[in-house]
Formats: C-alpha cells, sequence, structure tokens
C-alpha cells in the first residue's frame, strides 16, 4: 500500500535520499516541546522518528533516567523511566529503533518501543562498557555510513556503529572562533552533504556546519539572540532542528536551521486531461511528469507524476426494425438518429449513436388462371380458390400475400389425311407418313393436343439454287425478288413433279444513321468533330452498291464555376465543405456531354478580440460612452461577414479635484495622489515647490491645483484667495461696491481717502479684464467690460490689499 505523500517526503529524509539545500543563515523558533517533568531540569538530547511523527527527550544523570515522548505538535503524550543513563539519542532509520549513547554506563543502548512506538522501561545496550572520547560526550548516528560520531577538543571521531571499532579522526579547520568555544560534548549530524557535522557556539548562540570527510568549515546558522543558555548537556538535533532546553520553563525549543527538499510520486489517472497538484501544468497526454511544489518545511518538492490519460470512445448502430425498436431502455416508432452518453470503461463518456429506419408490414394479391395445377409458395394448387400466406417482406416486417386461382383443363382431337409427297400442317411439311402432333392454346387457353395420322404417296422434285443481282429469268418468268418458286407439272407416278428456283436476288443497298455524340464520332474510317450529313458508298455482301448516309448531331460539354464566400461552412451537390479550396463535380448536361462544375469557395471565420484599456473619467467605445470600470462586450460583423465577438476590458480612474478652503489654506480632497499647485492668473504657471496636498499662497489671486492619479490629471475649478494682513483688514473692512449687482459700471467707495489706489478687474478665468489708478481718492468707478457673469475686483490702496466679488447682469 501507497504511503501519502508527506509521510513519502519524510521517510526518503529519514534514508537519507532525500536532496538539500544549504542551511538557513538565520535561524528561526518554529517548534517547542513542553516538559511535564519539573524536578529533573538536564536534558540530554532530541530524537526525532518520522515514521509516527514522534518526538523523545532523555535525561543523563539521574535515579529513574527518565524518558519523555512528545507529538507533532509538542505535546507531552507519554513519559517513562528508560531504564539507561543517555548522553546522546538518535533515531536509526536503518533498523526503526530509538538508540543512544551511555553516559556512566557507555555502551549503545536499544530502547524497546511499544505499539504506538512509545517507550517502555526496558531496552538492551547492544555494545557494552564501550564508550567515546569523553565521558560526557553527546553522540549521534550516520546513518548513511552507519556510524557513531563525536565531537571533543577539535576532533571528530568516528566509530562503527556495529562494533564500535574506530573508522577514523579529522580535524576541525577553519572555525571563525576557536575550537575551545564551541560545545564540548556536543555534536549535530544533519546529513546534507558538505555540511554534515553541527558544533554549537553557546556564547555567541550560533551553530557551525563542517565538512565530515575533512573537517573544514563550511557555513553557519544564527541563532537568536534570546536562545537560553545551556550547560553540559541540554542540546539536541533531529529533524532538521537544533534543540536547545530552556530550564526556566522546562521547554525545548526547536529552531529550525537547514531547509531539505524532498521529492515524492504519485499515480493518476484523469479523462483527457489533467491538471497538475502546483496549478503550473495541465497536460492532455499520458506519460511521466513533473511537478515543482513547496513542502511543509518550505523548501521545493519535486513530485513525479505518472500519468494515464483516458479518452471518451463513441460507436454508432445501424438498426432496421418492424413498427418499433427498443433501445436503452426507450422505444422508438419512428426513423431516425438517436444518441445516448454513458461512462465507458475508462470513466470517460461514451456517446452511442443509433441510426434507425422503421419499417412497415405489407399486403399483396395475384389473380392466376392457370391449366390443371398451379405451384404457389411450394404448394401445388389442382382446384380454382382464393389461397393466402405470410413471408417477412425485404424490410424484415409480414408480408401478407394472396392468390385468386382459376384452373382449366386440356382438350385433344385426331385428324387422318393422304397426300401425295409432302402435307402441310401447322406451318410445317410433312414428307414421310406417320403420326404427327402439336399442342396450340385452346378457348381456355389450356393446351389442345392434335394428332395428325398421315400416309404421304411420293411426288417427284428437281431443285434449282440461283444468284443474281436484281433481276433473274426462269421458267419463261423474269424475277425482280428472291425467293423460292415453283412450278408443278405430272410426273410419271401421277404425283406433281415439282420443280423449285431458290432464288436470291441481291440488289443495291442504301441505309441511314442518325447518331448523337459529344465532341467526336468516328465513322467508316474518318473521325468527324461537327455536325452534319456524310455518305459512303461499299461493295455489299451480293456485290452490288450500298450506299450508306450518316446523319450526324455533334454536341459539347460544357462547363460552369461559381465563387461563393460564406461564414463557417457551404453545403454544395450534397456536401458541406468546412475548408476554403476549389472544389469539382460531373454531371450530364441537357445533351447527354460531361458538365463540370467548378466551385470556388472561401471559408470564413468568427472572428474574437478583447482590448484592455484604463482611461481618465470616461472611455468612447463602439458609440458608447463608459464612466465606470468593467467588462463590455459587443458584436460586430468582421471584414469575412462573420461574427466578430468585441470584450472591452476597462479600468476608469476618475481624479477628485474638489478643493478644501479653511482660513488662508488650500486643501486638494485627493488622496494618494501628486500635486501641483498654478497660478490661474500667470497662465496656470506652476507654482515653484507648491507640490503638496496643502497650499497656503502668500499673496491674493486665483489659484486651482493640477491632481495626478496614475496616469490620470485633472485641475481643479478656480479659487480666489485673498492674503490680509492687520492693515489689509482695514481695507477689507470699509471697502464696499455698488450697485451688487450691477447692469455696468460699479462704484468702490474705500472708506477713506488714499493715497494712491489701483483696481484691477479679473473674469472668472482669472484673466485681467480692466485695470484702473486714482491718486487721493476715496471712491473709483470700476468698468465691467464683458459678458454677464461673476468678476472679482481687486482693490490695492497704498500699502493694504482686498478684493470683491461683483456680478454683472
Amino acid at each position: 500500500m501507497k504511503k501519502s505523500l508527506l509521510f513519502y517526503c519524510v521517510w526518503l529524509f529519514s534514508l537519507g535520499t532525500a536532496y538539500a539545500q544549504t542551511p538557513l543563515p538565520t535561524a528561526a523558533l518554529d517548534l517547542t516541546l513542553q516538559s511535564t517533568y519539573s524536578a529533573q531540569t538536564i536534558r540530554s538530547g532530541v530524537a526525532y522518528n518520522p515514521d509516527q511523527k514522534l518526538y523523545y527527550s532523555v535525561t543523563p544523570n539521574s535515579s529513574n533516567y527518565l524518558i519523555e515522548t512528545f507529538n507533532a505538535a509538542g505535546v507531552s503524550k507519554a513519559k517513562v523511566s528508560a531504564g539507561f543513563d543517555y548522553a546522546g539519542v538518535w533515531w536509526n532509520p536503518n533498523t526503526r529503533q530509538l538508540e543512544g549513547n551511555g553516559s556512566f554506563f557507555g555502551g549503545i543502548w536499544v530502547q524497546n518501543l511499544d505499539a504506538n512506538a512509545y517507550p517502555l522501561s526496558s531496552g538492551r545496550n547492544d555494545i557494552p562498557n564501550t564508550m567515546g572520547p569523553y565521558f560526557f560526550s553527546s553522540a549521534q548516528y550516520d546513518w548513511m555510513a552507519d556510524e557513531i560520531i563525536h565531537y571533543y577538543e577539535g576532533n571528530i571521531y568516528r566509530y562503527k556503529r556495529a562494533t564500535h571499532e574506530p573508522v577514523g579522526t579529522v580535524s576541525v579547520t577553519g572555525l571563525p572562533v576557536p575550537t575551545e568555544d564551541v560545545h564540548n560534548a556536543f555534536i549535530a549530524y544533519t546529513g546534507l552533504p558538505g555540511y554534515e557535522i553541527g558544533l554549537y557556539n553557546e556564547q555567541e548562540k550560533v551553530l557551525y556546519y563542517v565538512n565530515k570527510a575533512t573537517g573544514a568549515y563550511a557555513g553557519s546558522s544564527q541563532l537568536p539572540v534570546n536562545t537560553p543558555s545551556v550547560s553540559l548537556f541540554n542540546l539536541g538535533f533531529a529533524n532538521g532542528r537544533l534543540w536547545v532546553f530552556d530550564d526556566a520553563t522546562l521547554r525545548w525549543n526547536g529552531y529550525k536551521v537547514m531547509c531539505t527538499a524532498t521529492s515524492g510520486e504519485i499515480t493518476a489517472t484523469a479523462c483527457e486531461r489533467y491538471t497538475s497538484p502546483s496549478g503550473k501544468h495541465t497536460w492532455t497526454e499520458s506519460g511521466t511528469y513533473q511537478d515543482q511544489l513547496t513542502n511543509a518545511a518550505g523548501c521545493d518538492s519535486l513530485l513525479t507524476i505518472r500519468l494515464t490519460i483516458k479518452k471518451p470512445t463513441a460507436a454508432t448502430f445501424t438498426e432496421v426494425a418492424c413498427s418499433r425498436y427498443v433501445w436503452r431502455g426507450k422505444t422508438y416508432t419512428q426513423s431516425g438518429t438517436y444518441r445516448d452518453t454513458i461512462p465507458n470503461a475508462a470513466g470517460c463518456d461514451s456517446v452511442m449513436t443509433l441510426n434507425l429506419t422503421i419499417t412497415q408490414p405489407t399486403a399483396s394479391t395475384t389473380t392466376i388462371a392457370a391449366c390443371g395445377a398451379y405451384d404457389w409458395m411450394g404448394t401445388t394448387y389442382t382446384e380454382s380458390g382464393t389461397y393466402q400466406t405470410t413471408i417477412p417482406n425485404r424490410a424484415g416486417c409480414d408480408s401478407l400475400m394472396t392468390l385468386k386461382l382459376t384452373i382449366h383443363q386440356p382438350t385433344a382431337s385426331t385428324l387422318a389425311m393422304t397426300a401425295c409427297g409432302a402435307y402441310a400442317w401447322r406451318g410445317k411439311t410433312y414428307e414421310e407418313s406417320g403420326t404427327y402432333r402439336d399442342t396450340i392454346p385452346n378457348a381456355a387457353g389450356c393446351d389442345s393436343v392434335l394428332t395428325l395420322n398421315l400416309t404421304i404417296t411420293q411426288p417427284t422434285a428437281a431443285t434449282f439454287q440461283a444468284t443474281a443481282c436484281e433481276q433473274y429469268e426462269w421458267q419463261g418468268q423474269v424475277y425482280t425478288s428472291g425467293g423460292t418458286y415453283r412450278d408443278t407439272i405430272p410426273n410419271g407416278a401421277g404425283c406433281d413433279s415439282i420443280m423449285t428456283l431458290e432464288l436470291t436476288l441481291l440488289q443495291p443497298t442504301a441505309s441511314t444513321t442518325q447518331i448523337t455524340s459529344c465532341t467526336r464520332y468516328e465513322w467508316q474510317g474518318t473521325a468527324y468533330t461537327e455536325s452534319g450529313t456524310y455518305q459512303a458508298t461499299i461493295p455489299n455482301a451480293a456485290g452490288c452498291d450500298s450506299v450508306m448516309t450518316l446523319e450526324l448531331t455533334m454536341n459539347q460539354p460544357t462547363t460552369s464555376a461559381a465563387t461563393v464566400t460564406t461564414c463557417e461552412a457551404y453545403e454544395w451537390r450534397g456536401t458541406t465543405y468546412e475548408a476554403s479550396g476549389t472544389y469539382r463535380d460531373t454531371i450530364p448536361n441537357i445533351a447527354g456531354c460531361d458538365s463540370v462544375m467548378t466551385l470556388t469557395l472561401t471559408i470564413t471565420q468568427p472572428t474574437a478580440s478583447t482590448a484592455t484599456i484604463a482611461a481618465c473619467g470616461a472611455y468612447d467605445w463602439m458609440g458608447t460612452t463608459y464612466t465606470e470600470s468593467g467588462t463590455y462586450q459587443t458584436a460586430i460583423p468582421n471584414a469575412a461577414g462573420c461574427d466578430s465577438a468585441m470584450t472591452l476590458k476597462l479600468t476608469v480612474t476618475t481624479v477628485d479635484t474638489s478643493v478644501t478652503v479653511e482660513g488662508g489654506t488650500l486643501t486638494s480632497n485627493a488622496a494618494n495622489a501628486t500635486y501641483q499647485w498654478v497660478d490661474v492668473a500667470q497662465n496656470y504657471l506652476p507654482i515653484e515647490g507648491a507640490t503638496a496636498q496643502q497650499f497656503t499662497p502668500e499673496a491674493s489671486g486665483t489659484y486651482a491645483v493640477i491632481v495626478t492619479q496614475g496616469e490620470c490629471s485633472d485641475t481643479s475649478s478656480h479659487l480666489s484667495v485673498v492674503v490680509t494682513g492687520v492693515a489689509d483688514r482695514l481695507l477689507a473692512t470699509h471697502c464696499k461696491a455698488y450697485p451688487n449687482p450691477t447692469a455696468g459700471d460699479v462704484t468702490l467707495s474705500l472708506g477713506q481717502t488714499y493715497r494712491q489706489v489701483e483696481v484691477r478687474v479679473r473674469n472668472t478665468m482669472g484673466q485681467i479684464v480692466a485695470v484702473m489708478r486714482a491718486d487721493a481718492t476715496a471712491e473709483v468707478q470700476v468698468p465691467l467690460p464683458g459678458a454677464a457673469g461673476l468678476y472679482i475686483v481687486e482693490v490695492q490702496a497704498n500699502e493694504q490689499r482686498t478684493q470683491l466679488k461683483v456680478v454683472k447682469r
């Protein structure tokens, strides 16, 4: 039975057949194992069982040698006395065993497990009385080489798992720190090629990676600065994590230090097409494919898919039935084509088509008159009457046949005759005596048997044969036509002596032949290609002239051509064509000659197009203005005359150009935009540095803001701003315009006499339409040129400024 994909990936890693990326430069805490032992705080390692996804924690130097089991979520599930003093612990994937090396007692201990893979309080010591290089050395297991490995004082020690015989020692080189700075009793085995050995620097919270074969430094993983401190033990390595025990919380903290890529294989069957688990691929043919996923560890997972694509099927049945036909649970009484769809053996659709012909029973009546007897349908009838039988007709239905029979009887007569030489009877001449019979129909239509009893006396006879052209003279008579001629004279016996002339007269002959032919006709060795009357003279068989006349009508073949352009398909001469091309058919024309018909066919196709448009404010398309984003469709004839389906995917961006005026500050209400404030009176001159959402003018005037959002820009309405100081407020308080509204000019009352007065009039576009200047005055007459509307009157008196709004009717 196949394991699930997740199980399969972990299993490959356990056997060392997975492939891995480089270690993670920065390790992160991603799993904790919360211990329920409170009295004992020293832990000597963690092991991981990938088959049941269980973690095991062991303790050294205690009276009961505690061992605790956790599930994949880090929850404690069982705890028991191990019966052994563990210094290091690991899971052996080759034997599916929980193992470890001893602390005080030495040896390699194999822990007994129950059916749930929970440890029991028993085990066995495979290699007793064996120690590593250091009394408290926490060993690890290299499952690929089947070796026990230790680290002590800058060296890596390797031993055979089966015998504990030394394999070799290699010195660690190239560490960023002195070797005495790494934990002296701890070693991690990662299984990553080139990064197999892990050594821990407690001070810097760094796990260094070392090449097992050379001892050379290969890289590192930095743990968080708040990683708990450890002493002699309290470290472990399992399932790609460095485990650090926190004495304060009685919790193992698992820091993910490497990313293991995995591979897996599944078998899939689909109908017509299959989409890969990642959604990146769609396949329509059977085969072996690969898909790349991200596994639970966040690394690449290469999935091999052995794919079988099954196909839908179709079957057609042709049936002829009498009156009705039952098919697929339905009864059909009319001819036609019927279909049904069922799953085939592959699980795909099987389309079944029935071409059904319904035939009907028939009946016929035959009226027969016969003589004596009549055989009908295998039976001989000798009496008149009406008879019936039933047989299958051509359609397989009953055919009721009726015979109306009349039986007539034959007759007989005898004649005795004596003749001289010969006797002619019933169209025959008899020259010998004898009895002769002949059968003729009687009045009833039956045989009438006539019998002649003949006695012949012999005359004499002579026969002459002659052949002549046109005429012949015999016995004093001229004959102009061939034939047998006789002359009779008495012979010595008293009978006639008959002289017979067998005359063949040969005549000149003439014949006319009427022929209608196509293109050409060959006659008497000559080929004729035109209609007309032709003659030839040849000797006939008698040696006389034979004049032959040929009346010849010559017909010609015809041709016709048609050029057709149509959409998708065209039916011509009983055939439906779906592809462009030149097609021909030949039929007899009215003259009986070939008529070659040529069709030049152009098949055009419907089309479809999609336009993706981003517009500002609105967009005109196909005669309609759209102001909202959305997908719109229409159909028009294309150049080929077929439907053209047009789709518009429209995104409309509307720029908010409203402005809030508060005090002397202008604020654009558009968010997430860029801004450019402009001076309307200066022909929309951009104000330098005024590119914020808010703008406080330093001088009175008419302003606007250009708002840009994405690709769209729009300009706000004009905003007139008066900047006033303390002195300005005096002028603003007393300056009045009247009449307002006005039909023409307006009078400005300044409230007091000013030394110098200048008045400017602007229209709503910010354009100056009038300028007035006066000295030592308290009142100014101001013209309002132009059309009716709103005008802004700007007043500067001495150093004071103000503005008024005036309406012209």
